[in-house]
């Protein structure tokens, strides 16, 4: 072998190494808190449950969430530059056949007198909030999706959508909506 041969090969071998350790370092976590991405006003990360509650106090909006589902170890936290902040929670297969995201997701939005637009989009798809004990609701038994503004934050909406008919309004009536917070892990 030529030494143009065996440079070649070394610079080959060097180009594998760094990619290795590249994608080791995203899959492992890599100490910079999850895999991030950023995109035009928006940037989110992929984060363990760990790392997801010990950012919880550093996070602005406030966030919630519906606590720890059986099966979901991740969460992707994706921030838009409006405000917005959307945590899905990632179970092993979060892709259907059909391509469509099959994951849980809450979602907080910043939204100017958002009770009163709540009320008009109920009105203009012909029904009407549920009142509960802190807040109003928009969604029924039979949607993927539940609209909660709460009585004292009326600045912010948030939304909880389920793949899954009815599970959405069945965990923000449940009491597990909540803001995201530090707790002990189990």
């Amino acid at each position: 072998m030529s030494g143009l041969d065996v440079a070649r090969v070394a610079t080959a071998g060097l180009i594998g190494i760094v990619l290795f350790v590249t994608f080791a370092l995203n899959v492992m976590g890599g100490g910079n808190d999850g895999a991030s991405s950023t995109e035009k006003g928006r940037e989110a990360v992929t984060l363990t449950e760990y790392e997801l509650l010990s950012r919880a106090e550093r996070l602005e909006g406030p966030p919630y969430w519906v606590g720890r589902q059986p099966g979901i170890n991740h969460f992707e936290l994706e921030r838009e530059a409006s405000g917005s902040l959307y945590l899905r929670y990632l179970p092993s297969e979060f892709l259907t056949r059909d391509g469509r995201l099959n994951s849980l997701t809450v979602a907080s939005y910043p939204v100017a007198e958002a009770r009163q637009r709540l009320e008009r989009a109920a009105r203009s798809k012909g029904s009407e909030l549920s009142q509960h004990d802190g807040y109003v609701m928009l969604g029924s038994g039979n949607s993927y999706d539940a609209y909660i503004v709460f009585d004292e934050l009326p600045e912010l909406q948030v939304e909880v959508y389920s793949p899954r008919r009815g599970e959405a309004v069945k965990l923000a009536v449940s009491g597990a909506l909540t803001p995201l917070h530090w707790t002990p892990l189990d």
